[in-house]
């Protein structure tokens, strides 16, 4: 049996971003803007967790409008985290919705 795989491990990858004009708004349901997770791999000898990528950070959302008829919006901008077991510390960075009026 031979120790490690070659695998290789990506980050998780960013959560796009969203820049929105308009006259009038109504925002009403959801924006998900966020990051994915990182990868790990395990070696197959000693099950040490090695290639750790860390998670995508969240996008952001930007709203420039004249006027907010309604506003009932779940924005979620979460950056994604690392999955391996005992290295959940690798976080990507949260997004934000602004509204500019």
């Amino acid at each position: 049996m031979s120790c490690g795989n070659g695998r290789t491990t990506s980050g998780g990858q960013g959560g796009g971003g969203i820049y929105i004009i308009a006259k009038n708004v109504v925002l009403n349901g959801s924006i998900n803007l966020n990051g994915g997770n990182g990868g790990y791999d395990v070696w197959t000898c000693t099950q040490t967790y090695t290639q750790i990528a860390g998670g995508g950070g969240s996008g952001s959302a930007v709203i420039r409008t004249n006027n907010i008829i309604s506003n009932n919006v779940n924005f979620s901008g979460v950056g994604g985290f690392q999955t391996a077991p005992g290295n959940c510390n690798k976080r990507g960075g949260n997004g934000n919705l602004l509204i500019l009026n």
